[in-house]
């Protein structure tokens, strides 16, 4: 579906997420998982801000197979690899990764609670999860990120304050 042009514009764009959100220094030298990582994208990206390995993992075989040609125009020594697996029972020992995302998935689960869980299973204590989805009505990506740029140095009490009187849960 995408030309090499057109695939590095994504990659650009998720590793330019990773920064946005503060984030690359939770990938740097950490083994990443990617939850859903259809053609691999954010696996690369990931790769590209440091991680020491990135794994991605989505239940479409074509989608795996489109990512792992990819992976032979990645710089020699990238540790990055795919496999075909859904994200209610991932093939990882417990505790196995530093960070996981889930980047616009889970909002599309029949149970989100359970992947939820999968995610924290393979997960190592101190680790991070990104948890960055759409959901019904949700917004956009760009939306999201100029909005983190834009709020970076606002004090989080005043920001929770401000959604409280709107009426905005904060719970998550």
């Amino acid at each position: 579906k995408y030309d090499d042009t057109a695939y590095d514009v994504y990659v650009d764009r998720y590793s330019h997420r990773l920064k946005v959100n503060g984030l690359e220094h939770f990938v740097k030298g950490k083994r990443c998982l990617d939850l859903g990582c259809g053609n691999g994208n954010f696996c690369f990206a990931l790769a590209r801000e440091g991680a020491a390995e990135s794994v991605g993992v989505d239940f479409g075989e074509k989608s795996i197979a489109f990512a792992e040609r990819q992976r032979a125009r990645l710089p020699e020594g990238s540790r990055v690899s795919f496999r075909v697996s859904t994200v209610y029972t991932l093939p990882f020992p417990d505790a196995s990764f530093d960070f996981v995302i889930q980047n616009g998935v889970f909002h599309h689960l029949d149970d989100e609670d359970r992947a939820i869980r999968e995610a924290r299973r393979v997960l190592k204590p101190g680790g991070w999860f990104w948890y960055y989805t759409d959901g019904e009505g949700g917004i956009s990506y760009d939306l999201w990120d100029r909005s983190v740029l834009l709020l970076r140095d606002v004090p989080i009490d005043l920001i929770r304050g401000v959604l409280l009187r709107l009426g905005v849960s904060v719970g998550k």
